[in-house]
């Protein structure tokens, strides 16, 4: 589940619906500052039904509902910084795709097949580094949002300091993961048959730990930009970011460096461009680099049950995009994960622009639902749902026709995917896509249970049937197992959840 990433918000304390439609509203790209939601009320029942009707069949009443459907356009203006911020992510997450897509035939040319493997199982593994920050970035990026909303710059501000301070903790906890990492033998753990792979395996591992824990440090940057909905300046950056990489990575094989440095080129840009985009934040006055300490403890209190539960949903993700790769290496070794690995790689490249979009619409749903502008949710989800699975499907149709040409032709013959591996990972990518938005939409209201449930039973369907599928169909048994288990365990009841909550929303004019 891809942003997976990319990808999750907090458990919010319920604010019941008049709080929230007295509390004042901040501007959404310095238009919603005048508006107010429609006020929902309950049909009153008395004898004069008739007038009642003759009332909304007059002038009058005709009037009143040309308005109503002038503002609802109105409102849909009033959430175009997400649209602006989703465009400019997808620029930035083609630029990132093109980007590894070129780096895909450099690196593995250079560092041969078992040592691209045993890079895309060190990625999987240093996923679980996501879970340093215990879930309080997107915690508080839920709250950011929220008091964006409101046009209340101190609550926005103590929140942005609860996440550098998180950030900084990610630092120091990483320095000592980082040290414990470079005191083992990977080579010898990983049993690499290849010279070369086993002589740099613990160099490449701690390169890639160290920058992982720099990313993660200071990842908490883009959850301030998307919670003021303005989504495209880190996207800019991560587009410049994406070119140096390439940049990097054909310098870096071209003088034959050694593995250690691919991590340095491939994440290093980011690094530096969250650093500069703090810098820019702190030099315009709009977040405190030297929080008030003594407000953290109560802050870290209040985020807690938040963070709980993110902090799980986060340990399913991990162990759902992590679980493959590791299969892969026990069952059919460290090579077969360079070939699993370049079929997923190429049917998951429009997932990737899914991956972009969607960031940007969470703050502007936790902003539309807490108004009760259920409109605007219901049009975005349908629409977003739609040209996704539309997109996903047509990509499908490509890669199981010309995939495995492609795929030859990209890695310039040295890997070659069965079409039935990718037919099998093209249904995994259209139940993902889709699950992508459903997600999306419940961690913006702050509904994690269905969530966590989801993740679990998908973590155990993944485990019992892909040890079972991949030991007697292989590769393709895994991408079987991947998608019978991403179905049943989170595609249909998340859809299932999130219309129930349109259902709720309805009912009681926004907020479940």
């Amino acid at each position: 589940m891809a942003d997976r990433h990319r990808g999750a918000s907090s458990v919010m304390r319920e604010r019941d619906t008049a709080q929230a439609a007295r509390a004042p509203v901040s501007p959404l790209l310095g238009t919603l500052r005048h508006w107010r939601p429609p006020v929902h009320t309950a049909p009153k029942h008395s004898s004069s039904s008739s007038d009642e009707a003759a009332r909304q069949l007059s002038p009058v009443g005709r009037r009143t509902q040309a308005e109503q459907r002038s503002e609802s356009r109105g409102r849909d203006r009033k959430y175009s910084g997400a649209l602006r911020g989703s465009v400019a992510s997808i620029a930035a997450q083609l630029a990132r795709s093109a980007s590894a897509l070129l780096a895909v035939p450099l690196t593995v040319g250079y560092m041969g097949r078992e040592a691209y493997g045993l890079w895309m199982v060190t990625l999987s593994i240093l996923s679980v580094l996501s879970l340093l920050d215990a879930g309080l970035a997107p915690a508080a990026k839920n709250r950011m949002s929220e008091a964006f909303a409101r046009g209340d710059r101190d609550e926005f501000e103590r929140y942005a300091s609860g996440m550098l301070v998180a950030g900084f903790a990610v630092g120091c906890l990483g320095v000592l993961v980082v040290s414990a990492v470079a005191l083992v033998d990977w080579g010898a753990i990983l049993s690499l048959q290849e010279a070369k792979a086993a002589a740099q395996a613990t160099g490449l591992i701690v390169s890639a730990c160290a920058v992982a824990v720099a990313s993660f440090a200071v990842g908490g940057v883009e959850a301030i930009y998307a919670a003021k909905l303005r989504t495209q300046i880190p996207a800019t950056a991560n587009t410049v970011a994406s070119i140096l990489s390439v940049a990097l990575v054909y310098a870096f094989t071209t003088l034959r460096l050694g593995l250690w440095a691919l991590p340095l080129a491939t994440g290093g840009p980011l690094v530096v461009g969250r650093i500069l985009l703090l810098g820019a934040l702190a030099s315009k006055g709009e977040i405190l680099l030297a929080p008030a300490i003594r407000q953290i403890p109560g802050l870290l209190r209040e985020l807690a049950p938040s963070s709980a539960a993110f902090i799980s949903l986060q340990a399913t993700n991990v162990a759902l995009s992590a679980f493959p790769n590791v299969l892969i290496a026990r069952q059919l070794g460290i090579s077969g994960v360079a070939v699993f690995s370049i079929a997923q790689r190429l049917v998951s490249v429009p997932l990737l622009l899914v991956a972009a979009a969607v960031p940007a619409y969470w703050p502007a749903f936790t902003v539309a639902w807490s108004r009760g502008d259920m409109g605007y949710v219901k049009r975005t989800l349908r629409l977003t749902l739609t040209l996704t699975a539309s997109m996903l499907l047509a990509y499908v149709l490509v890669m199981c026709v010309w995939g495995e040409s492609l795929a030859l032709m990209w890695t310039r013959k040295a890997v070659g995917p069965d079409r039935s591996l990718l037919c099998a990972l093209g249904a995994w990518l259209v139940l993902a896509g889709c699950t992508q938005w459903l997600s999306t939409f419940l961690n913006a209201i702050a509904d994690l249970r269905a969530q966590l449930a989801a993740g679990t039973i998908q973590v155990a369907l993944l485990w019992v049937g892909g040890v079972a599928l991949t030991t007697r169909y292989g590769a393709v048994g895994l991408a079987s197992a991947m998608t019978l288990a991403l179905a049943f365990s989170s595609t249909i009841p998340l859809g299932l959840k999130v219309r129930g909550r349109m259902r709720d929303g309805n009912l009681a004019g926004g907020r479940g």
